[in-house]
């Protein structure tokens, strides 16, 4: 009995050993179970089915996304949902407001999802946390997403949000001239988007934008080494991502306008402060970084994260994220 229990404590040691050693990679240390999901999902990607960018993709994708977002509930967040309408569609639209605030910051928040996903406020307990953290009233909006809606119909959407909030915000408490954009992955490529689409069209003066892990080039002409580095075997493929930007933007040519890629700006030096964050094991890391060195030297401040051990959008790394909240939360106290 003790020889077979003892055979089965040094299997365990050698699966327990086996499994721990996935955190080691080439580029360092993951955290634990970032490396598991990176495993889970690679071994789904070869079995399972394709990916068709359906409905009922969406809907699985949605649901994956909350699992791994889920945060402990925040008290004091006063939540109302809202619609927009416009002259040829409805937006759906989320308020988050502090109790008992008057004249704070207002945050338009632009959720991520690769353009396709992300809809139904994927990300309410993110921000359930962020307005609690930094005092901010929070509008979510649900955009168009693709493949049925191509470029540039989200950012359109998005930008009549921005507008929809300044009329607004007074009267739940907020100051509308201190406003901020928040954008996660293809929302942080929105935001710096509709930055600058405000800076053409005359629009609102932003107060500060907050990237986290953003897309700024859709060319993948400036994408740098951790597309390489972290083309597969993280999640987030580089096919993957390639297949995303067809689907959302099907024109290779319109990849360099600026709007879409907001990398081939030139007049970065008008865009507001900004707070980047990035993950290490992110084949987006280098836009992220090379988005803020390049607003930077256009002479704009800039504060820039980057959260070791961690994949892109911070799946499986609750402590991480909740430690970005505070970092974004912090920046907007200081910025705005």
């Amino acid at each position: 009995m003790i020889e077979i229990l003892l055979v089965v404590f040094v299997v365990l040691v050698v699966i327990a050993a086996w499994i721990y050693s996935w955190t080691f990679t080439a580029h360092g240390r993951i955290e634990f179970l970032p490396a598991l999901i990176c495993r889970a999902a690679a071994l789904a990607s070869r079995y399972g089915s394709p990916v068709t960018y359906s409905e009922s993709d969406r809907a699985s994708a949605n649901a994956s996304t909350v699992r791994l977002m889920n945060l402990p509930a925040t008290p004091g967040v006063i939540v109302e949902d809202d619609q927009l309408e416009l002259p040829d569609r409805t937006l759906q639209l989320r308020w988050y407001r502090p109790e008992n605030v008057e004249n704070c910051p207002v945050v338009l928040n632009i959720h991520g999802g690769a353009w396709w996903m992300g809809n139904d406020f994927i990300d309410d307990a993110v921000m359930r946390h962020l307005c609690h953290e930094s005092g901010s009233i929070v509008l979510s909006v649900d955009y168009r997403l693709a493949p049925e809606h191509v470029y540039p119909a989200a950012l359109e959407d998005c930008y009549q949000s921005l507008l929809y909030l300044i009329e607004q915000s007074p009267s739940r408490g907020g100051d509308a001239a201190r406003l901020v954009l928040h954008g996660t992955s293809a929302g942080g490529g929105l935001a710096a988007g509709v930055c600058l689409l405000s800076l053409q069209r005359g629009g609102p003066a932003i107060s500060m934008q907050a990237l986290v892990v953003p897309v700024t080039d859709l060319s993948g002409q400036r994408s740098g080494e951790s597309l390489q580095d972290f083309a597969s075997g993280y999640v987030l493929t580089a096919s993957d991502l390639s297949d995303m930007i067809d689907n959302y933007l099907p024109d290779v040519a319109a990849r360099l306008q600026p709007l879409a890629s907001p990398a081939y700006a030139e007049n970065l030096h008008e865009f507001p402060p900004a707070f980047v964050a990035t993950a290490q094991f992110d084949p987006l890391r280098d836009q992220g970084e090379d988005f803020a060195d390049a607003l930077k030297a256009a002479g704009v401040q800039v504060v820039s994260n980057g959260y070791p051990g961690t994949i892109h959008g911070f799946f499986g790394s609750k402590n991480v994220l909740r430690q970005c909240i505070s970092d974004t939360a912090q920046a907007i106290r200081v910025m705005v």
